[in-house]
């Protein structure tokens, strides 16, 4: 399920996203139909590899992993982020994220 806002989507990763994500920021901008910074990951393809394999390992994990934000009117990739996984029994999710240093600190999910 994509979340969108005014100035914001999350768009989740499914196993097509991400090895596009892994095989470098052209084939991924082609892939998901945006503008790619340079700098929009400090993470590294090792994390998107990592919950490629999750998912391929466990189809229930697909929307538990990683998303990508997109800043529509600038139609840019401006981070990643996700859950580690699914909920604990107690219904607790660990969580992370990074943003592009040139889209830190603004409002973009205000309604």
């Amino acid at each position: 399920m994509t979340l969108e806002t005014e100035n914001l989507k999350l768009l989740p990763c499914d196993t097509e996203i991400l090895r596009a994500a892994i095989e470098g920021n052209e084939i991924l901008a082609k892939k998901i139909n945006v503008s790619i910074l340079e700098d929009w990951s400090e993470f590294g393809i090792g994390v998107f590899q990592y919950s490629l394999d999750k998912i391929i390992e466990n189809n229930d994990e697909i929307g538990w992993w990683t998303y990508f934000p997109i800043h529509k009117k600038d139609n840019k990739l401006i981070g990643s982020g996700g859950y580690k996984g699914k909920p604990t029994p107690e219904g607790t999710v660990e969580l992370g994220y990074e943003i592009a240093p040139n889209y830190r600190n603004r409002v973009l999910l205000q309604k």
